[in-house]
């Protein structure tokens, strides 16, 4: 029975430690150092979304701020070259305006391309100009009477050409200027709106880069989060082996004990039984008597009690001799004592 329960106690053995599961966490590092390189890159596609956005956006800025400026600047050309055009109508029917502003209203409507109202205010100015013409050449021949008259000659006429009285305002010229003070030329109008288009094409790939980034972090927390659980999971188990370690070592002591009570029983059962744990007792042990001899001495000592009162009664187990006078009494033998009369 020892011996089963020693084997039993053996079968009690705790399990092995456990380990990490391995695999599982090397395959969600792997996936963890996938997700963190999306997030890096997402990061960069960000930072580069948003450096196009700022150049797009300035871009456009710069454009409007031009287009302002110039829609600033023509609507003052505008204004002036509508009361030049209103100067010349006025002034052409009288010839009333006086030659220097003659010549300078003339002057700025040339650099103008052509157009109605522009074409009619100077042709109407052209009587004007041959009055002009007549009062400029005495002015200009009087300034150059000193000279010899070939020299004066000429230097009146480049003069008159300097002014723009010499040819005839008839038929007008176009100048190079576009019309002041119209609605802006279809270019500036398409580069402003491809600007525009690419100003809002740079913020929407930002929200998309951002959104992008934002999914790679969650799949990044997503993953740590996993990486927490296996931990969770790995001290779990750790936990759970370590409770079973406890009870089966309670368990294999409980068994160990019973297994050592049997055992030191038997042993000593044994020990009492052989010729050496006799030998090995007490002589008062040895010089006791046993049951049987201590019931044949009681037995020896009321039969001499009696003897010594009755001495002529024979018992059964005495002895078949007489006793000294007592032959001839009749209980002698072992009858009755006759009662007293």
């Amino acid at each position: 029975m020892a011996l089963a329960l020693l084997a039993g106690a053996c079968r009690l053995a705790p399990p092995a430690m456990p380990g990490k599961d391995v695999a599982a966490h090397v395959e969600e590092e792997a996936t963890g150092r996938g997700l963190r390189a999306a997030e890096a890159q997402a990061q960069e596609a960000v930072r580069k979304a948003r450096e196009a956005e700022v150049a797009a956006t300035a871009a456009l800025q710069a454009a409007e701020s031009a287009a302002d400026d110039d829609a600033a600047t023509h609507q003052q050309d505008g204004e002036r070259y509508a009361q030049a055009i209103a100067e010349a109508r006025a002034g052409a029917p009288g010839c009333t305006l006086e030659v220097e502003r003659l010549i300078a209203l003339r002057r700025q409507l040339a650099e103008y391309v052509s157009e109605p109202e522009r074409d009619a205010a100077i042709a109407g100015l052209e009587p004007c100009r041959k009055a002009a013409l007549k009062l400029r050449r005495q002015h200009h021949e009087k300034a150059q009477r000193d000279l010899p008259r070939g020299a004066a000659k000429d230097a009146v006429a480049a003069a008159l050409r300097d002014e723009g009285l010499a040819d005839p305002w008839v038929p007008v010229q176009s100048g190079a200027l576009p019309t002041p003070g119209r609605k802006a030329s279809s270019s500036q109008a398409d580069a402003l709106a491809k600007l525009r288009s690419d100003a809002t094409a740079a913020a929407q790939a930002v929200d998309a880069a951002e959104a992008d980034h934002e999914r790679a972090q969650q799949g990044v927390a997503a993953s740590d989060a996993r990486q927490v659980q296996l931990d969770e999971a790995d001290d779990a188990r750790e936990q759970a082996w370590r409770g079973e370690m406890q009870r089966s070592g309670n368990r294999y002591l409980a068994v160990a004990g019973a297994a050592g009570a049997v055992a030191w029983s038997g042993s000593a059962s044994a020990s009492s039984s052989s010729p050496a744990a006799t030998r090995s007792r007490p002589a008062s042990w040895r010089s006791r008597p046993g049951p049987s001899a201590r019931r044949r001495a009681g037995t020896r000592a009321r039969a001499a009690w009696s003897a010594s009162r009755w001495p002529c009664r024979s018992p059964s187990w005495a002895s078949s001799r007489p006793t000294t006078g007592c032959a001839a009494t009749p209980w002698a033998s072992g009858s009755r004592r006759p009662a007293p009369a």
